[in-house]
């Protein structure tokens, strides 16, 4: 993630933690689908089942790092697992995900 991208993320949260009851100072991202292996290995088979399209290491960082994607949290690395939503455990709560977040990349490159 680039520094840009986690300050705009860090402002729309007002730099405070996004775990519920946390009023912690923000200072890392939690990326929702995760931005390990097995978190992109993910997004490009599902581009595949669900839109016929090969998507590139391009797409998938922009979907890893959308802002959709990631929530502002503390320090504490258990806030960060909070967020986490694993496409094995909760396949259809990651794929509306996905979803939402490509459907807000192509709404936006049309404006």
């Amino acid at each position: 993630m680039k520094p840009e991208q986690l300050e705009t993320i860090l402002d729309r949260d007002n730099w405070v933690c996004c775990y519920p009851g946390c009023n912690d100072r923000a200072v890392e991202p939690a990326h929702r689908i995760s931005q390990n292996k097995g978190g992109r290995k993910y997004i490009k088979d599902m581009f595949m089942d669900l839109f016929f399209w090969e998507c590139n290491k391009k797409v998938i960082d922009e979907i890893i790092h959308h802002p959709i994607n990631v929530k502002s949290v503390c320090s504490n690395k258990a806030h960060n697992s909070f967020f986490a939503i694993n496409p094995a455990t909760k396949p259809l709560r990651a794929q509306k995900l996905v979803e939402e977040i490509y459907r807000n990349m192509v709404v936006g490159n049309m404006l």
